[in-house]
């Protein structure tokens, strides 16, 4: 109990100098130390951090989002085979487990034998090992990057699991450069990170669409080969 006292007032007191005197911390240190930042001041860290995670908290802040106005820098014109990949192989997966138990009852009144029902489980999962596999890969993978009009959030589109379109709305301060991740600019695609999370997506600079430089580079850092 002292402890996690001791501990609040420690995070009181760094929030109070840090509004006294301006200082710029940074994004991952604010909101685990601080709290969130984007009411108007430092608030409450542990109270914050909670409300932080909850659907009621992040309305505000979607909605806001959401309504602004945001530019596309980068666009990945093969999204959308990525999008009937994971379609087909959803409708693969589903038909070849909804045959595991037609294929058990014939089994069991003789129908087949036991290396036709082997066979039919066999192939169900591995439908499903590769589902989970295409899926994790394909989520990652950024269809649309575009940045709002003060250049302080991005918004990172992708698919989900069902093939559908999910945005995420990242702060620029958030993103780490790719010198900073010491990425090889020539690969096929590159790491986006952030600081806040381990989370990361895959952009590609080769078979993407760079609809706008200056602002790509001020979000990710330089994609010259020899910077």
């Amino acid at each position: 109990m002292t402890y996690v006292c001791g501990t609040i007032s420690l995070t009181k007191m760094l929030s109070r100098i840090a509004v006294q005197h301006s200082l710029r911390i940074p994004f991952f240190l604010r909101h685990s130390l601080l709290g969130n930042p984007s009411v108007g001041g430092f608030s409450e860290p542990f109270a914050t951090n909670h409300r932080f995670f909850t659907k009621a908290a992040a309305q505000p802040v979607d909605a806001e989002l959401k309504s602004a106005e945001f530019k596309i820098v980068y666009r990945f014109p093969y999204i959308r085979a990525a999008r009937l990949i994971t379609r087909l192989k959803l409708y693969q997966t589903g038909l070849t487990v909804i045959a595991i138990p037609p294929a058990c009852y014939a089994y069991l009144t003789d129908i087949i034998n036991l290396n036709a029902c082997i066979a039919t489980m066999s192939v169900a999962s591995f439908a499903s090992m590769m589902l989970v596999i295409m899926s994790n890969l394909l989520q990652r993978v950024l269809g649309l990057v575009a940045v709002n009009n003060d250049l302080q959030y991005a918004r990172f589109s992708h698919l989900d699991f069902w093939g559908r379109r999910q945005d995420v709305y990242v702060p620029f301060e958030d993103v780490m450069t790719l010198s900073d991740i010491s990425e090889n600019k020539d690969d096929i695609f590159v790491k986006i990170r952030r600081f806040s999370n381990k989370n990361f997506f895959y952009l590609s600079l080769r078979l993407g669409r760079i609809d706008d430089l200056e602002k790509l580079q001020l979000l990710i850092g330089s994609v010259s080969s020899n910077q």
